[in-house]
């Protein structure tokens, strides 16, 4: 297996709740950054359940203002 390809545990930016990189729909942006399905949702995102991928992406404007105030 490609390193890139293991599966990684982190936490939702917007919530907290732990996500894995494989098994769980989550939403990744920024450089290791990633919103559970539920956050991404409440926050605009749409998924295609049949193409397995986001038709709209969330906006992540928020979170990324909470990630620089600590």
């Amino acid at each position: 297996m490609h390193p890139s390809e293991a599966t990684r545990e982190l936490r939702c930016a917007r919530c907290g709740v732990h996500v894995t990189t494989s098994g769980d729909r989550v939403f990744p942006f920024g450089e290791q950054a990633m919103l559970c399905f539920e956050c991404a949702v409440a926050c605009g995102g749409v998924h295609d359940e049949d193409a397995e991928k986001w038709t709209r992406p969330p906006d992540v404007t928020d979170v990324l203002a909470i990630e620089r105030d600590p």
